[in-house]
Order: C-alpha cells, then structure tokens, then sequence
C-alpha cells in the first residue's frame, strides 16, 4: 500500500495512503485501524493533507481542497469557520487547536 504522510498522535495515527486514503488507527493493541467515513456513504476519503490530535482527525480534501474534521469518540463533523472551509492549502493541530492555510484569491486592476 505505501504511505505519502503519517502522523502519530498520543492515542490515534493517521496517514495518507499512495492512493490519497484516509486511515487512522489507535496505538492500543486492542483497537486496530478505526473508520473514517465520507458523509456520502462508506467510501474512502481522500485526502491531500492531515492533522490528527488526541480528540480528532482534520484533512483537507483531495477533490476541493475544504477543510473537514471529525471526532475520533463518536465519528462527529466539527464545525469548521467558514474563512477556513475552502481553499485550504496546509492544515496542523496541536493541544486541541486546529489550523489552517487558506489561499485567498486577490485580484487586482
């Protein structure tokens, strides 16, 4: 399969599969890879980057470059700021805070 990224958390690691796939996975032995869906059914997300931390995971995605995050408790969505939802070029996290490049197009006459 082969890997483009990885990044280890405390608990959950996630990484960007060749392919562009999302897969996460806990350290504990007793929990292996965990499910990451797309909203529109049990497709792979595809991803260009990642960030994972101890409570999430956030990607942008490979298609149209917005910014999505989802709890790896429950499999939520997390509100994104909406300066932040598209256009995103690099995404990080640390100790509960997510950020995020965005490339905003200026046009000037």
């Amino acid at each position: 399969m082969g890997a483009k990224k990885i990044i280890k958390g405390d608990i959950y690691s996630c990484g960007i599969s060749r392919t562009n796939d999302l897969i996460c996975w806990s350290i504990d032995t007793n929990t292996h890879e965990i499910n990451i869906h797309n909203e529109s059914g049990p497709n792979t997300i595809k991803a260009k980057d990642i960030a994972v931390d101890d409570e999430f995971v956030c990607w942008i995605e490979n298609a149209n470059r917005h910014l999505k995050c989802k709890t790896f408790r429950d499999g939520e969505l997390i509100p994104i700021p909406s300066a932040a939802q598209e256009n995103v070029i690099k995404v990080s996290s640390a100790q509960g805070v997510i950020c995020a490049i965005v490339w905003l197009e200026t046009i000037i006459i």
